[in-house]
């Protein structure tokens, strides 16, 4: 069987982030499944002339014979402004595709627009041979909308399961944050939340990876007593965040919106229990008190006391093994055979 070209459209590889991660599984995976992804950046960090130069020359691989369906991914803000365009021109190429909706705050964008973007967008979207979605809340969202032709794939984990004799945890009690620094994602909430906690161990400390507000934030912790347990190391690198994960007893994301973090299945896997917020595809994933804990956004006292619960071995212990045992519906070869199966229905 000759190999299924895809033009794989989203951004370049040194764009840090979750959807990036997807790609790659895509990429990295496919590969033994007789994929083969062209990938069409259409943003990078740069922002630039040469960002500008990138993406047309993107766009114009659109009108060529070189693949046999694109996959687009689809978050927010720009990137739906891109991603249009995009569209755009795949609908002159007559050439089919699908699009892949990441957007944790899509919702909160697409009610700011006025109807004519907003049919326009649908437009472009329902003219996709398919609409994967991240989770059945997001799928329920986008019907009321007037997106159709929804499938949902959850997102997957980017590498194999660990055997927990593998995993070596911190010695101090370590929590873990990954994500953008900033309201969206909670940070001021989980500050609360570990002021409330913090004379329950003095070996309590927070690890905070991830860019954005973090003078302010940091200024925050000061404010609240906790300066000296909260540690802020900025964007970094996959290995360390992973290295970190795998270090920590928890890993809090209490976000108020969120498409679904790989962060969480990451963490799964790593043997790490996760405290996380009712917001998108979470509940699909976390089930209160069996793999993990989950509130509503904005509430620091359940997050405080989830927190002191898994300080308790005995409850930590099965709800880590309870979530890595989930994590098989998760792994990166079935999410690709489960891709791939929506590109054979297209091009048949």
């Amino acid at each position: 069987m000759n190999k299924l070209k895809i033009l794989h459209v989203g951004p370049s590889k040194d764009v840090i982030g979750g959807i990036n991660t997807v790609m790659s599984v895509l990429e990295e995976f496919g590969e033994s499944r007789q994929l083969e992804f062209i990938r069409a950046p259409t943003y990078n960090s740069s922002l630039d002339i040469k960002s500008a130069l990138m993406y047309l020359n993107s766009v114009m691989k659109a009108f060529t014979n070189t693949y046999d369906i694109a996959h687009i991914h689809l978050s927010q803000r720009g990137s739906i402004i891109r991603k249009l365009l995009y569209m755009s021109a795949l609908k002159l190429a007559k050439k089919p595709y699908i699009v892949h909706m990441h957007g944790s705050e899509f919702k909160l964008h697409h009610s700011k627009m006025n109807k004519i973007s907003k049919k326009l967008i649908n437009t472009l979207i329902n003219g996709s041979a398919k609409v994967i979605c991240l989770s059945e809340s997001w799928q329920v969202y986008y019907a009321s909308i007037g997106i159709k032709n929804t499938v949902v794939i959850n997102n997957p984990t980017p590498f194999k399961k660990i055997s927990h004799s593998n995993i070596s945890k911190s010695e101090v009690f370590q929590v873990i944050f990954v994500g953008e620094v900033g309201r969206r994602k909670g940070i001021y909430d989980l500050i609360d939340a570990i002021k409330l906690i913090k004379d329950t161990r003095q070996d309590l400390r927070l690890i905070v990876i991830g860019g954005g507000e973090i003078e302010h934030a940091s200024t925050y912790s000061l404010e609240n007593d906790c300066k000296d347990i909260i540690s802020f190391v900025g964007w970094q690198g996959r290995d360390f965040v992973l290295k970190e994960v795998m270090k920590s007893q928890v890993l809090c994301l209490p976000s108020y919106n969120e498409g679904l973090p790989m962060v969480i299945l990451e963490a799964f896997s790593l043997g790490t229990a996760v405290v996380s917020t009712n917001v998108g595809g979470i509940p699909e994933v976390i089930k209160e008190g069996v793999t993990g804990f989950i509130c509503s956004p904005g509430d620091s006292n359940k997050i405080s006391h989830d927190i002191i619960k898994l300080m308790d071995d005995n409850i930590r212990g099965p709800i880590v093994k309870n979530a890595f045992d989930e994590i098989d519906k998760y792994s990166p070869v079935v999410f690709v055979d489960k891709v791939k199966e929506i590109y054979l229905e297209v091009i048949k």
